[in-house]
């Protein structure tokens, strides 16, 4: 789920100066995002700061440095899945290396796991 975080929460003293100077520097909104266990997020990269809090559970992020952008193999700046890639982390091996054959040679060997 997604929803953006209401102005009038950004200006209560209750919310971190950080997120609000967060909120007010980004040329998107700031956002809220819920999910439930077990989901995943497609591999895509922001346009502004973020900033990651997990309230309960644990939650895996995958970095990758802009230099392996080129293996990540993203869709154009114009297409409708701008700043996604392509590739598809969980996806068979065999059948991601068929069809992102870069993704093994200038990305994977770059990626920074966080859990």
């Amino acid at each position: 789920m997604q929803a953006d975080v209401p102005a009038e929460l950004l200006r209560q003293e209750s919310v971190p100066k950080l997120w609000r100077a967060i909120g007010e520097m980004q040329a998107q909104p700031l956002r809220l995002w819920v999910s439930a266990g077990g989901s995943v997020t497609p591999l895509h990269f922001d346009s502004a700061g973020s900033f990651l809090a997990q309230l309960r559970g644990t939650k895996r992020v995958t970095f990758f440095p802009p230099a392996a952008l080129r293996g990540l193999y993203p869709y154009p700046i114009d297409h409708p899945l701008a700043r996604r890639s392509r590739v598809r982390l969980h996806a068979d091996a065999a059948e991601r290396r068929r069809l992102f054959p870069l993704f093994d040679e200038l990305a994977a060997p770059h990626a920074r796991q966080v859990e």
